[in-house]
């Protein structure tokens, strides 16, 4: 199984979507990569200074990724973002405000809008909540340097690496989310354009049926269009002596032969229709 494969498994239960469960598998990876990245760029004395925190984090992301396999899709949304909330938290005082930390709360704002499920109402009330949470980091945290020293271009590097784990996150996530709502509004069009051919077509000849004969020039009506319009209707001779000869399998034969000649004489600006059992009718 491939590494795609296995972040797109599917959830155990069948009646939730997996939309948001793999989009969380994703964040926690671009997480736990950010986090590599900062204890490199931060150096020894960052461990030394928060062992526990520093190796019981990425165990917490490591056991809630695989628990994303066993987990209700709702249960999973909640925990990724009790997670992504400690975990802000939990990093500013290592490795400083400027490290950018408190920008994953822009993570969890998108998430409570896109992935959880529940009304406007209730998605605004998150929003407000992480708005609140938001400006009491502000005036508990704003400033605070990282308790070790961190030199300044390793300080630069880590602040680069999470807001482009940031940036990412937000991306995948409207790509995920739009993309699929983009996916069904196409296929959706795509049905309904269906749906129009197949009541406006002769299912016999390929013809516009009578609806559409008689619906056309009522819809150049409500068109710009100011050019002249010419009706020509014709009839099939001696048609139902044809079927009550032959049977209406030859009749039907007649019928697409017709059919096929008024299609290849006419042109573009045409539209060939068939009105009733033998008649048609050209526009």
């Amino acid at each position: 199984m491939g590494l795609v494969s296995f972040i797109n498994k599917d959830v155990r239960n069948e009646n939730e979507t997996k939309q948001g469960v793999v989009s969380v598998r994703i964040l926690y990876i671009i997480i736990l990569l950010a986090y590599a990245l900062n204890t490199i760029f931060a150096g020894f004395p960052v461990p030394e200074r928060f062992p526990v925190r520093m190796i019981v984090i990425p165990v917490i992301l490591i056991l809630l990724f695989v628990n994303t396999y066993f987990a209700r899709a709702s249960a999973t949304l909640v925990f990724f973002l009790l997670f992504c909330f400690v975990y802000s938290l939990a990093m500013i005082p290592c490795f400083g405000w400027s490290a950018g930390m408190q920008n994953y709360f822009i993570i969890i704002l998108v998430v409570c809008f896109y992935a959880v499920h529940g009304s406007m109402g209730f998605k605004i009330a998150l929003t407000a909540l992480v708005l609140v949470a938001r400006i009491i980091t502000i005036f508990v945290y704003s400033g605070m340097p990282p308790e070790v020293s961190i030199p300044e271009v390793n300080g630069k590097l880590i602040q680069s690496s999470n807001i482009s784990a940031v940036f990412l996150s937000v991306v995948i996530l409207t790509y995920i989310f739009s993309h699929k709502e983009n996916e069904a509004e196409s296929k959706l069009m795509q049905y309904n354009t269906r749906l129009l051919r197949e009541a406006n077509t002769d299912k016999l000849t390929g013809l516009a049926n009578r609806r559409f004969a008689l619906d056309y020039p009522e819809d150049l009506k409500k068109t710009s269009f100011l050019g002249a319009v010419s009706v020509c209707m014709a009839d099939i001779d001696f048609f139902k002596k044809v079927n009550d000869t032959y049977g209406h399998d030859a009749g039907d034969a007649v019928l697409k032969t017709v059919a096929e000649a008024a299609i290849k004489e006419a042109d573009e600006k045409l539209y060939v229709g068939k009105t009733g059992g033998r008649n048609r009718v050209v526009y």
